[in-house]
């Protein structure tokens, strides 16, 4: 079951390290406490202080993990969170209001326009190297690089050329481990899912968040309540020298969150699952 909602998250320095401010605005909190067209105050909560961690630890646990022999994960389908029911009732139109016979454009057969040229195409990741379908693909260029982030694979890239820089080239199980959900009674195995990333321009920072899946059996038929992760990078480029500061939280204690959103501006990160 998935749970939907929204929660604005925000840093705060808190000793030597950074805490995840988290503003809950759920959609059952919104139907106990507002009509549909009112504001909803969120329900601050301190979460806990981050865990920094080094590209080089992240990288010597990386090739660790590449090391050892894996199945091909599957990730499995929830109901009634990806695909809603068409309202059979809804018209077969293209657009509503219709346009009238007489609207510019109303029955326009003209051709599909020449789509922009491809300036530079490269292979982010195959099923060899992330081991996860589906891939759920996602990529954003900073300033000098390109970082794509699938099921299974975190990998940096040149921007100019289209090359792998070697700065980042991990599986999501291992650069997120830290913060994942532990393999303890009723959790017999966990894994990541659904990633999304974006370079912050203002702050100058990758932010990088994903969902870890903690599985109750074996064939991952039933799961726990899970935490969203966040990974949130020490500059604007990554190198050797890098580091990034981990965190996680859970939306529910009952209830599955899942294909989560990333929004950011000057004031917080907002994730919608």
């Amino acid at each position: 079951m998935s749970v939907k909602g929204r929660v604005g998250v925000g840093f705060v320095a808190r000793g030597l390290g950074l805490a995840l401010v988290l503003f809950w605005s759920g959609a059952g909190l919104a139907q106990t406490h507002a009509q549909p067209d009112q504001t909803v105050q969120g329900v601050p909560e301190i979460g806990a202080e981050g865990i920094t961690e080094s590209m080089a630890e992240i990288s010597t646990r990386a090739q660790a993990a590449d090391l050892l022999p894996r199945e091909l994960m599957v990730r499995p389908e929830f109901p009634n969170t990806r695909r809603p029911v068409d309202d059979p009732a809804a018209p077969a139109i293209s657009r509503w209001p219709e346009a009238s016979p007489a609207e510019p454009g109303a029955g326009d057969a003209s051709p599909t326009r020449a789509p922009q040229s491809i300036g530079l195409s490269f292979t982010g990741a195959t099923l060899a190297d992330t081991g996860s379908f589906p891939p759920d693909t996602m990529g954003a260029v900073g300033p000098t690089q390109f970082i794509v982030a699938v099921n299974g694979r975190l990998r940096s890239f040149n921007k100019t050329t289209g090359a792998a820089d070697g700065a980042l080239n991990s599986s999501m199980d291992a650069f997120f481990a830290s913060v994942m959900t532990p393999v303890s009674p009723p959790v017999v195995l966990t894994f990541t899912s659904d990633p999304r990333v974006r370079y912050d321009r203002l702050s100058g920072r990758w932010i990088i968040i994903i969902i870890d899946v903690p599985c109750t059996n074996a064939t991952c038929s039933s799961t726990a309540p899970n935490r969203v992760l966040v990974a949130v990078s020490n500059g604007p480029t990554i190198t050797n020298a890098s580091n990034f500061t981990f965190f996680q939280f859970q939306i529910s204690g009952s209830n599955f969150a899942d294909y989560p959103t990333l929004g950011i501006d000057d004031q917080a990160l907002y994730i919608g699952a």
